[in-house]
């Protein structure tokens, strides 16, 4: 297994433990869940929401209706448990200190390097879901972040599915089920790495612009957009991470500009990376 090089922080500001917020949004299910069927319908979903997070504010219709249906994979318009634990892993992760290789080093019991499957479905009950979850509601989100289809989890696997976000989306060829094999071939590859590059603007809306002959320098630029749009920049640098490994390299740091409309050439570019790159590793 190759570990990270730098630590894989979620978020920087520790609102709560990653085992709290998962034990909680295990208790929201059950008590939301009237007639115990193991999925959300829209009515309970907005009010599970609404009352989880209602020291935020309040949420429009609209808002509440684009998260259901991003939860609702099957268009079936409920939410099913296994979609919920793995939203709810992700969104814990978010709001807490909890670095992806410190879950990953728990879940791995025997030192492996590598998660199995009954080594998820233990760590899965103990976050809370013990009594209402079975082994196939777990397996299925073994499945969803056993990327490469191997029946053991990775770094590196675990790390792109738990840090990327509701963002992340497989190409229907490599989802659970899907005709063919899940094998690791040069076009599989591609493929997550071209869903990969969706996420680098993910955290921002998409009228966020940089603009390369403005009267304000980009660094200034980045400033005022994570400060206008509520941005922790934590979010913002995980969603230009790609690779996940805890550093944003000249590369990545491109890609991420580029994205935001930012059109000018590579020497250009990697003068603005010049500023963050304190140590002149190359790396941030």
């Amino acid at each position: 297994m190759q570990g990270p090089k730098a630590d894989d922080v979620a978020n920087g500001d520790e609102e709560e433990r990653f085992e709290t917020g998962v034990r909680r949004s295990a208790l929201d299910f059950v008590q939301h869940d009237k007639n115990a069927d193991k999925m959300l319908d829209y009515d309970e979903y907005c009010a599970l929401v609404r009352e989880r997070e209602e020291a935020r504010g309040g949420h429009t219709d609209e808002e509440l209706r684009l998260r259901f249906d991003d939860l609702d994979e099957g268009k079936t318009g409920r939410v099913s448990l296994h979609s919920y634990i793995r939203a709810s892993l992700r969104e814990a992760l978010s709001r807490s200190a909890t670095r992806v290789i410190d879950l990953f080093r728990l879940w791995d019991e025997d030192g492996s390097g590598t998660i199995e499957r009954k080594e998820f479905r233990r760590a899965i009950r103990a976050l809370g879901f013990d009594f209402f979850a079975n082994n196939a509601e777990i397996d299925l989100v073994f499945d969803d972040f056993d990327i490469d289809g191997s029946g053991k989890l990775e770094y590196k696997e675990l790390n792109t599915m738990l840090r990327q976000g509701q963002s992340v989306r497989l190409a229907d060829e490599l989802l659970n089920g899907a005709a063919g094999a899940i094998v690791k071939e040069s076009k599989n590859v591609h493929r997550l790495r071209k869903h990969r590059s969706r996420a680098v603007r993910s955290v921002l809306p998409s009228t966020v612009i940089l603009h390369a002959d403005g009267s304000r320098s980009v660094v200034e630029q980045l400033r005022d957009i994570v400060k206008d749009n509520w941005i922790r920049v934590i979010d913002l640098f995980r969603s230009w991470d790609e690779d996940g490994d805890g550093l944003i390299d000249r590369g990545e740091f491109r890609k991420a500009i580029a994205a935001l409309g930012f059109e000018a050439s590579r020497e250009h570019i990697d003068a603005v990376f010049a500023p963050f790159d304190i140590d002149g590793s190359g790396k941030i």
